[in-house]
């Protein structure tokens, strides 16, 4: 049985004995690491074809921190990988309002760093609501983009190195952090974002 395709209910009680357990053993308090860092499958509406891979995270602002879930989705009937990043800005008093709605007059843009790799930057906006996953509470926010060939070709073979995600505040200042740690095993992830790969999508 595949220890990280469950059903979405069974998702929710894994992923916080996951948390808790990889809080007090992680080497990074609060990014679970090792055998404690796992993908979670996802399939939130059975009757889509729509599948995500999470992964959780930190995010930090000034001195707050609280938790954040990176997710990589894939419809095998349209193109490209979308990637979702999720957190609560209200704990963390991050003004994420001008970030919001096509409309948002914030894009970033964000940086993100994986490992080794060049740093690369992408513009973004979001919304509030939907699904945070099972490490969210409250009121999450999303930003959600498509990723490019470049990042899916370095992500793809990230296996246990660090990632980290700036996101630049409206009011200027320090950046509101994200970082993750990509899972040892990337089995899973593969088994998302493989039917997407290759197909046309709009490098950015």
């Amino acid at each position: 049985m595949d220890r990280v395709t469950l059903p979405v209910r069974s998702i929710t009680l894994v992923a916080l004995l996951t948390w808790a357990t990889a809080t007090i053993a992680g080497a990074f308090p609060g990014i679970p690491d090792g055998p404690y860092n796992l993908w979670l499958v996802e399939q939130p509406v059975p009757t889509i074809p729509l599948y995500r891979a999470r992964m959780a995270g930190l995010a930090s602002y000034r001195s707050y921190q609280g938790n954040a879930t990176m997710a990589f989705s894939c419809r095998r009937d349209t193109p490209g990988v979308v990637v979702e990043l999720v957190f609560d800005p209200k704990p963390l008093a991050f003004d994420a309002d001008p970030y919001e709605g096509p409309d948002a007059k914030a894009h970033g843009p964000i940086v993100i760093t994986s490992g080794n790799a060049p740093a690369s930057r992408q513009r973004v906006s979001g919304r509030y609501g939907g699904d945070g996953g099972p490490f969210n509470t409250g009121t999450p926010f999303i930003f959600g983009f498509p990723s490019n060939a470049a990042q899916l070709q370095s992500w793809t073979a990230a296996r246990g190195q660090p990632l980290r995600i700036e996101v630049p505040a409206p009011a200027g200042g320090a950046p509101l952090i994200l970082q993750f740690r990509w899972p040892d095993d990337n089995a899973a992830f593969l088994r998302v974002v493989s039917p997407c790969l290759g197909k046309p999508v709009e490098d950015h």
